[in-house]
């Protein structure tokens, strides 16, 4: 039977956000924790971790060992909704400690439509002591006081499981289902609770905050504001810190973070690097603050005043007359490290080569410091002979911080420092075969590089390619964003470097938003560049961090800046002497290599030789040929290509101003085909490539993706433009060849294809020049107006042009004088011609002046006609096919006359060349002959 406080419970879940929350104001905190439990029941479906698809970056080999070890508990889950993210602080006027009712309970085990996995009858065993597993450190055994102290008229144990907060990976038996890797897991510290919510409450409601996010080893509570939880691996602690760091419970917001191992490396590290401190300073004491002012001077790195108190055996923490904390060594310490370091062992425990970094004896024991490494103007090869000696010599382990001692005192070699050029730090890491590590003290050291990460080979499987700097996998699924975000930030600062400090502003500044380091699950900064390595080298130490681009992120960047140009050439292909003027006139700024990370072109050109786009090819005058490869396409790709290129005419004949946006292509001929562009059917990736191969037909703007267009060659816009006009004056007036002013014809054209042509369309600055420009077409000024007249569909004018051609011909001249041309005609065809005829022919013949004479010659498409005249006529019939390879027709050859193919061609001059049998249509299977009717027979 179910209380009039359950009712109102159950009343109040189903209520709206607004009266939620004023339900939630009355509610003491274990009644909060149920009834937003059964909130979070209804939310199910909207779940992402539960969802079989491995969503939010869960494991599921330990989330399906979570499954089958213990049932699923509805709880309160933070990420639906805005107004979950923060849990209301408990009013203590009303319930006090008041327990979780079985009312509760009802509530959330109602639902049938929330999966439960069956109980094995040994689980259903364990469930009955389940609660008592996770007891807060601070509560003894002889309180009994569990996680959800139960009434005694409770429901039964197996009703009661499903809401119990703990979750026990231990191995369920017969399940098959091994426990989790004690190496795997991972220990997080929640700090900056609110200490006023009492222990076992805090306990049931950070284990309703956790059961959704991930699987739970234990939890314990430490302190009124202190909590540690232990989860299976690294990425279920990345879950944690995305989803509740910062998120606020009370009347404070909770603070996640990784706990260091104090037997670690590293932390053996920091107590020597104190001691070390502490025994250089008088009396081996200092004032705490201005300790901690000399560590970071000396050893570029914070330590915190709870780190201190963490080593006991190395410092003393005590207060003076004045209340002022001091540090002091050890006294059993001092004659100790005299004689032997702190810590034996083989790597460097401090950040300095203890061979050849002296200490400058005219400085006092605050000024001893290592100066960051400069920058320097030096090829990578002369730098790399000197790592190369140093790496054997020093057992292949250098300090970072000291290389420049090292390469001085062994060496014998002076670098001289240069801001204008590459940091010297970066310069190392771009030397094949080395690295820059921490060590297991954490030091910065310079060492050779593992066989497998030297791979000559540039695998895409480590840095994708088109600027997808980060390998795609669901470990760093979340990290692709900003780590393209990260490349288009950094480069756009000098030299491709920024300070440290300045990253978060300047992301802000940029993109609007807050770079919020817990979303992609770290705590610090530092810790996302770090996974962002692949991407993001981190320079220096402390106060003196930069980041810039990695070499391979740099070459990939210069390899598409490369494309780029290439693409826009003829011949796509560049000399290496002529890279820095294009580069400087294309992104119109002077170029500087420095920007590209290195100090010589050569050593970024030299990473071209593992791109699988780019060649390079050394010439005999010692430049350096560069070029984008070509996959050759095979003969069905190449016939499939020159069927592409005819649909693209068609599909531009009706699109405004003969554009297209490049994003919009693809949809675009989907519309107006009815069937995908699928670039396999092609041999080629991207359709920029495919574009590019029918380079005659369209060309593409040179900008960025979302607004370039690609759009008609100028010849083939011109072509187009000139049928548009015959079909306009034939409609409205009847005939072919009536002459008609221009601007109806302009307005005609606006009201048929919706749009006002500009003569920029057509290459021309005014409309006049581009109607000249028009095939077939003559115009002329009378009564103050422009007029047109088009010869397109004229069969007297096309035969007077054809037989023009064939008495150019029979000079066996590439160039004919005007008058002896205009004199043989006459004399074979009985008719005249002047002047002004040629010139309307200007399709097929152009007037040029040659040594003070006007010389007639045939333009480029009336010879490819001519020749194919010539071949049919010695055959009765000749395929399409059989004439491509006679006439040596390649994909691009009919692009220069402003035809996609040999077949639109051949369809466009049907008065002179016919289909076999009845087809009016040539097609690339078709059988062709001379016209009988056509004076070229």
């Amino acid at each position: 039977m179910i209380s009039s406080r359950s009712s109102r419970s159950l009343t109040c879940v189903t209520m709206n956000n607004s009266n939620t929350n004023t339900y939630y104001d009355r509610q003491s905190f274990p009644d909060l924790v149920a009834n937003l439990a059964a909130e979070n029941t209804k939310m199910y479906n909207m779940r992402q971790s539960y969802n079989g698809q491995g969503g939010g970056g869960y494991n599921m080999k330990y989330y399906n060992y979570y499954q089958q070890s213990t049932p699923y508990v509805p709880q309160m889950y933070g990420n639906c909704f805005p107004k979950q993210r923060y849990a209301p602080y408990p009013n203590h006027q009303f319930g006090g400690n008041i327990n979780v009712g079985p009312t509760n309970y009802t509530i959330a085990t109602n639902h049938s439509t929330l999966p439960q996995p069956l109980l094995t009858p040994h689980s259903q065993q364990q469930s009955q002591h389940s609660s008592l597993s996770f007891q807060s450190a601070s509560t003894s055994s002889s309180t009994s006081s569990s996680v959800c102290q139960l009434p005694d008229h409770a429901p039964p144990p197996q009703l009661i499981q499903p809401l119990l907060p703990a979750v026990l990976l231990s191995g369920v038996p017969g399940s098959g289902i091994e426990p989790p890797d004690q190496k795997e897991m991972v220990v997080l510290q929640i700090s900056n609770l609110d200490s006023t919510i009492e222990e076992h409450k805090m306990h049931q409601f950070l284990m309703c905050q956790l059961k959704p996010i991930t699987p739970v080893i234990s939890l314990t509570i430490e302190s009124p504001s202190l909590a540690k939880v232990k989860v299976p691996t690294a990425q279920c602690a990345k879950q944690v810190v995305a989803n509740l760091h910062r998120k606020k419970i009370g009347h404070k917001r909770m603070v996640v973070s990784y706990i260091k191992d104090p037997s670690s490396a590293e932390s053996s590290a920091l107590r020597c690097q104190v001691a070390g401190l502490l025994k250089d300073v008088p009396f081996c004491s200092l004032p705490i603050n201005r300790f901690r002012e000399l560590f970071q001077s000396r050893f570029k790195s914070s330590i915190s005043v709870l780190d201190l108190y963490r080593m006991p055996d190395v410092c003393a923490i005590t207060l003076d007359k004045n209340e002022e904390k001091h540090i002091s060594l050890q006294p059993a310490l001092i004659d100790t490290l005299k004689n032997s370091s702190l810590v034996e062992t083989s790597q460097h425990s401090v950040p300095y080569c203890m061979h050849h970094f002296k200490q400058e004896k005219e400085k006092g024991w605050a000024e001893q410091e290592i100066e960051p490494l400069p920058n320097v103007m030096m090829p990578i090869n002369q730098l790399q002979a000197l790592v190369y000696s140093l790496l054997k010599s020093h057992k292949n382990d250098i300090p970072v911080a000291s290389v420049l001692y090292c390469i001085e005192h062994e060496m014998q070699v002076k670098i001289v420092p240069n801001d204008e050029g590459v940091p010297l730090e970066h310069l190392l890491c771009c030397i094949r075969g080395v690295q820059i590590a921490n060590n297991s003290f954490g030091i910065k050291v310079l060492s050779w590089m593992d066989h497998e990460q030297n791979s000559t080979k540039d695998n895409d499987d480590a840095c994708s390619v088109n600027l997808r700097y980060m390998p795609k996998s669901p470990s760093n699924e979340f990290l692709q964003q900003i780590s393209r975000e990260v490349v288009e930030l950094i480069k756009m600062s000098p030299k491709s470097t920024m300070k440290f400090t300045r990253f978060i502003p300047a992301y802000h500044n940029h993109f609007g938003k807050q770079c919020r380091v817990a979303d992609y699950g770290y705590t610090r900064l530092i810790e996302l560049f770090e996974a962002l390595s692949p991407v993001v080298q981190v320079m220096g130490d402390g106060e003196n961090r930069h980041i810039t681009l990695t070499h391979r992120t740099q070459i990939r960047r210069f390899t598409n800046d490369l494309l780029k140009i290439l693409r826009n050439r003829t011949n796509k292909s560049i000399l290496l002497s002529q890279l820095p003027m294009v580069i400087a006139h294309t992104q119109n700024r002077p170029f500087d290599v420095t920007d590209y990370g290195v100090c010589n072109i050569f050593d970024i050109v030299d990473g071209l030789v593992y791109s699988n786009a780019i060649t390079t090819k050394l010439q005999n005058d010692g430049d350096m040929l560069i070029s984008i490869v070509k996959r050759k396409q095979t003969i069905s790709e190449l016939d499939k290509t020159s069927v592409f290129a005819g649909e693209v005419v068609e599909l531009f004949r009706k699109a405004p101003q003969f554009s297209i946006l490049f994003k919009k292509f693809v949809r675009s001929y989907h519309y107006h085909f009815g069937y995908q562009c699928r670039l396999s059917d092609y041999g080629l990736l991207k359709l920029a490539d495919l574009l590019e191969a029918v380079s005659g037909i369209v060309e593409m703007e040179q900008t960025n993706d979302e607004d370039r267009k690609i759009y008609l060659n100028y010849q083939v816009g011109l072509r187009i433009f000139a049928e548009q006009v015959q079909e306009i004056i034939k409609t409205f007036t009847g005939k072919p060849c009536t002459v008609v002013r221009l601007s109806a014809i302009l307005h005609i054209h606006k009201n048929q294809y919706g749009y006002q042509l500009q003569p920029s369309s057509l290459g021309f600055s005014n409309m006049y020049d581009a109607i000249k420009a028009l095939p077939y077409t003559e115009v002329f000024e009378s009564g103050g107006e422009y007029m047109v007249i088009s010869h397109l569909e004229d069969p007297a004018f096309r035969m007077r042009t054809y037989a023009v051609c064939m008495v150019l011909v029979e000079f066996r001249k590439a160039r004919v004088p005007l008058p002896e041309l205009l004199r043989s005609y006459q004399l074979r065809f009985k008719e005249f011609l002047n002047e002004k005829n040629i010139c309307s022919m200007k399709h097929a013949l152009t007037i040029e002046m040659d040594k003070g004479l006007q010389t007639v010659t045939m333009t480029a498409l009336m010879k490819f006609v001519m020749r194919m005249v010539q071949v049919v006529k010695q055959r009765t019939s000749i395929s399409v096919h059989d004439l491509k390879l006679a006439m040596t027709v390649s994909l691009g050859t009919c692009f220069e006359f402003g035809y996609p193919n040999l077949e639109a061609v051949l369809n466009a001059f049907s008065d002179v060349f016919v289909a076999g049998g009845n087809s009016t249509f040539i097609s690339d299977k078709s059988d062709i002959e001379l016209n009988r009717d056509c004076i070229c027979k």
